[in-house]
This record gives C-alpha cells, sequence and structure tokens, in this order.
C-alpha cells in the first residue's frame, strides 16, 4: 500500500502475514502485480527511499502534495527472471519475517514500558 496524498505520499508499506485484515483508504494505494513479479521483491522497492524521492520528484500540489496512481505505479524497474526472483525470496523472506517479529515485539515491549513506567516512578510497583 502506498499513500497517495499529504506529508506522507510515496511512503510505502508491504502488509504482510501480520496484517491479514487491513482496511483500504482512498488516500491509499494497493499494486496490483504482474503474476510474473514476486511481491517481496516489489515490497521492498517501494519501501525504499529511492522510490519516494521517485514520488516525490513527480508530485502535484503545493499545500497538499497528491500523487495518481500513474505516478505511484509508474516506477520503471527491471524485473529478473523467475529463478533469481525465487532465489531472492528464499534468502531474504526469512529476514523479513524476523523484522517483522521484533518489530511486533518491540511494540509490545513499549506498551508495557509505557503502562508501568508511570506506576513504578509513583511507588505503585516495588522493584
Amino acid at each position: 500500500m502506498i499513500a497517495r496524498t499529504g506529508a506522507t505520499v510515496g511512503y510505502a508499506k508491504r502488509l504482510h502475514r501480520r496484517h491479514p485484515g487491513a482496511v483500504f483508504a482512498s488516500y491509499l494505494v494497493r499494486l496490483r502485480l504482474r503474476a510474473d513479479v514476486d511481491d517481496l521483491m516489489v515490497g521492498i522497492l517501494v519501501e525504499s527511499d529511492e522510490y519516494k524521492e521517485h514520488v516525490r520528484s513527480r508530485v502535484t500540489g503545493a499545500a497538499q502534495p497528491n500523487a495518481n496512481a500513474r505516478i505511484l505505479a509508474g516506477a520503471e524497474t527491471l524485473v529478473p527472471p523467475p529463478l533469481i526472483q525465487r532465489t531472492f525470496r528464499q534468502l531474504v523472506e526469512p529476514i523479513v519475517d524476523q523484522r517483522e517479529i521484533l518489530q511486533c515485539q518491540n511494540q509490545r515491549l513499549r506498551a508495557a514500558r509505557n503502562l508501568l513506567l508511570p506506576r513504578l516512578m509513583n511507588g505503585e510497583v516495588q522493584v
């Protein structure tokens, strides 16, 4: 999914295994890929700084930056042969999975810290 308007125009997020119930909104664009293109490979591409710069250099609107679907989907890239795409996926997917698991754990740890720290500072929780 890619933000098409506002301060985050061009920012993308791959919806991976841990986002099964995602809801789309009018300010987001979802890419539908050809069957011969690996979605993980494209997901990593659209999350890159280079892709964000591609979009930012083509947006319209001064007060409210805006990019249409043609701009968001217009980044040209080479598509490697299927064997290279499969090899890439086999090497990178476990790393992406681990990163996402760690991000979820960090989010839960931050929530626990934010809940416990005030209690600790007030003496409600003994160490």
